[in-house]
C-alpha cells in the first residue's frame, strides 16, 4: 500500500471534524456534515484542496472572507455532489514566524445554504527531526498489537504518515482517532507518539518479514523504512496422513489432515504440485491447537501413460519440519 504524504495533508477528511463547533462560528452555519480541514505551510507550493461540504448539491459559492496570508483562487464556483477544489498558497506571515501551529478559517458564502467556515491550519514549520528504529518485532499473538515509538528531536513541528505497509499488517498511529484512515500525525518539538502494529489474520502471509514506510516533513530524512517481523511462537506441524499419497488407476480425489499441536502459529504452503494435481488450499495459517483437512485433485486427463508419480512438499514455519515431503502416485493404463 503506498500514499504519499502530500495525498494525506490534502486529504485529512475527519481528522479534526471536531475542532470547529458553535463557539467559533457564532451566528455562521452549523459545521455539521463539514468534511474538510486543511494543512497548510508557506515551504509549500501552491496545490488543489478538495472541499467537502455535506448536502449543499450543486450550489454556487463565493469566498467572502479569508487569511490575509492566504492565496486563494478561484474566489467563486460551484459545488459538484458538494465536492468543490481551490487552489491554495501560504504566504509567509511575520505574526507566524515562530515553530507552530495556527488556526484559521476560510468563510464560503454558499448558495441556498448559508456560510460555512472551512479550518485552514498554517503550520511554520521549522526543522523536525524524526526518529525512529529500522527494524521492530511484533507477536502474533498480542490482542492489542505492538507499538513502535516515533519521536521528534528537532526544534520543529514534525507530520508524518504511514504511507506504505505489508498486506498482513495493521498499522495505526496511535495518537489518532482509530477511525482515521489517513493514520497522520502531528508532533511537536521533543514529542513522541506511537505506531501500533498488528497481524492482519485475513491476509495470507507468504513471509513473516514485511515493512512499513513512514514519509514525514524532515527536510533530511523524509523516508524512514522500518523492517517489520512478526513471532510465531513455537508452532508444531503434526501430521494424520502417511507421507504418501496414491490415487490408483480411478481416484480423483483424496484428502490430507495436519494439525497445529504445539504454542503458536503455523503457516504453511504446498509447492511442487505437478500440472495434473490441483489442491482446495494452496496455504494458510493454523492457530494453536487446531486441525485442518485440505482436498487434493488428480486431473486424470493429464496423466501421462502408465505410473505418474510426483513428490510436493508442505512448507511450514514449524523449525522442526521446514519441508514435509509428499510422494503422489496415479496410474494412467490408457494407451495413445
Amino acid at each position: 500500500m503506498k500514499i504519499s504524504l502530500k495525498y494525506f495533508l490534502i486529504l485529512t477528511a475527519f481528522l479534526f471534524a471536531a475542532a470547529c463547533d458553535r463557539s467559533f462560528l457564532k451566528e455562521e452555519k452549523d459545521t455539521y456534515g463539514l468534511r474538510t480541514v486543511i494543512f497548510i505551510s508557506p515551504e509549500w507550493q501552491a496545490t488543489d484542496y478538495p472541499i467537502f461540504c455535506q448536502g449543499v448539491n450543486n450550489a454556487k459559492f463565493k469566498v467572502e472572507d479569508a487569511p490575509q496570508w492566504l492565496s486563494i483562487y478561484p474566489k467563486s464556483g460551484q459545488f459538484t455532489d458538494s465536492y468543490t477544489t481551490v487552489n491554495l498558497k501560504a504566504n509567509t506571515y511575520d505574526k507566524f514566524s515562530e515553530v507552530g501551529i495556527y488556526q484559521s478559517f476560510i468563510t464560503l458564502s454558499v448558495e441556498g445554504s448559508g456560510n460555512w467556515m472551512i479550518p485552514i491550519t498554517y503550520i511554520t514549520e521549522g526543522n523536525p527531526k524524526i526518529e525512529v528504529g529500522n527494524s521492530f518485532t511484533i507477536n502474533y499473538y498480542s490482542n492489542w498489537g505492538d507499538q513502535l515509538p516515533v519521536k521528534n528531536n528537532g526544534e520543529g513541528i514534525l507530520i508524518c504518515v504511514i504511507s506504505e505497509y505489508s498486506e498482513w499488517l495493521e498499522p495505526y498511529i496511535t495518537g489518532i482517532n482509530e477511525e482515521n484512515p489517513q493514520n497522520l500525525s502531528i508532533l511537536p518539538p521533543h514529542t513522541q507518539d506511537a505506531i501500533n502494529m498488528s497481524y492482519n489474520y485475513t491476509v495470507p502471509l507468504e513471509n513473516p518479514v514485511g515493512k512499513i514506510v513512514i514519509e514525514s516533513n524532515d527536510k533530511h530524512n523524509p523516508r524512514v523504512e522500518v523492517e517489520v517481523k512478526i513471532i510465531f511462537g513455537n508452532p508444531v506441524f503434526s501430521v494424520w496422513n502417511s507421507n504418501t499419497m496414491d490415487f490408483g488407476q480411478q481416484a480423483t480425489t483424496r484428502n490430507f489432515s495436519f494439525s497445529n499441536s504445539g504454542n503458536g502459529m503455523l503457516v504453511w504452503k504446498i509447492e511442487n504440485c505437478p500440472e495434473w494435481l490441483t489442491v482446495s488450499e494452496p496455504g494458510g495459517i493454523l492457530d494453536n491447537n487446531k486441525h485442518t483437512t485440505i482436498t487434493f485433485s488428480c486431473n486424470r486427463e493429464l496423466l501421462s501413460p502408465g505410473i505418474n508419480t510426483a513428490t510436493i512438499y508442505i512448507k511450514t514455519n514449524d523449525k522442526n519440519n521446514l519441508f514435509f515431503p509428499i510422494t503422489v502416485t496415479a496410474i494412467n493404463n490408457t494407451t495413445e
